[in-house]
C-alpha cells in the first residue's frame, strides 16, 4: 500500500509527496550488500518471467453453432470457427489456449511464430472436427484432441490430412484422431496406398496420435 505524507513548505503544488522512505524497504548499510547469491538471482527472474507469461496468456473459445468473428473470442462470446479465426489476421501470444466446442471448424492453416506454446484443442466436454490442417510459417502450436477427417466436412475430397511445410518448426500434433472414412469397405488396394511427398518440417512432432482408415496424398 502506498503512503502518502503532507509536506508543509508549500514546495509541492498539491501539498502531498510519496514518501519513499515508508515505500522502499530500508536500504543495507553503506558500503553492503545484500546476500543474494547468483542462484537466487536466476530463481527470481524465472518466477518473474512465468508470473508475466501468466498474467499475458488468455483463453479463447470457438463455436461454430453458436460463434460469431464479430465477438471478442471469450466464454459467452466465442468467435464461429477456427478456419474464420486464423483466416482473420488475429495474432496470439506464448501460453495462449484455443477451445474448440462441438462442431465443424473447416479447413485450417496455422501460421505465425511465437516463443513458446499456443494450444488448441477441445473444450472438456466437446468434440470438435476438422477437415485438413496445415503448418505454414508456423512455430510452437500444439494442437491437440481434435479428430482430422474429410468425411467430417460437408462435401468429401481426396486430401492430405496434416501437412507440415518446410517452413513449419517446433509443432507438436498430439492426442488426435485422423482417418479419411469409416466404410472403407468399396477400397482396393491401389485407392489405399498414398502417394509419396517431399514434405519436411524442423523439430516437429505427433506424439499420441491415432488414425484409423487413413488415406493421405
Amino acid at each position: 500500500m502506498s503512503h502518502i505524507a503532507l509536506r508543509g513548505d508549500g514546495a509541492s503544488p498539491t501539498g502531498f509527496e510519496r514518501n519513499p522512505a515508508r515505500l522502499c524497504h530500508r536500504r543495507p548499510a553503506h558500503g553492503l550488500k545484500p546476500n543474494v547469491s547468483p542462484v537466487q538471482r536466476l530463481c527470481g527472474i524465472g518466477i518473474l518471467v512465468w508470473v508475466c507469461v501468466a498474467a499475458v496468456a488468455a483463453d479463447y473459445y470457438v463455436d461454430p453453432v453458436l460463434g460469431s468473428m464479430t465477438n471478442v473470442g471469450a466464454f459467452a462470446q466465442p468467435w464461429s470457427t477456427l478456419e474464420a479465426v486464423m483466416s482473420s489476421g488475429k495474432t496470439f501470444q506464448p501460453g495462449d489456449v484455443l477451445q474448440l466446442r462441438n462442431g465443424h471448424h473447416g479447413e485450417v492453416t496455422l501460421h505465425g511464430e511465437h516463443a513458446d506454446y499456443v494450444t488448441i484443442r477441445p473444450q472438456l466436454g466437446h468434440r470438435p472436427t476438422l477437415k485438413r490442417v496445415t503448418f505454414r510459417s508456423a512455430r510452437h502450436w500444439r494442437l491437440q484432441g481434435v479428430t482430422i477427417s474429410p468425411e467430417t466436412a460437408p462435401a468429401f475430397e481426396r486430401i492430405e490430412l496434416v501437412t507440415l511445410q518446410s517452413s513449419a518448426a517446433q509443432n507438436i500434433v498430439e492426442d488426435c484422431f485422423l482417418y479419411s472414412m469409416t466404410d472403407i469397405s468399396r477400397w482396393t488396394l491401389s485407392s489405399t496406398t498414398p502417394t509419396p511427398r517431399s514434405r519436411s518440417a524442423a523439430r516437429c512432432k505427433a506424439s499420441g496420435a491415432s488414425t484409423g482408415s487413413m488415406r493421405i496424398g
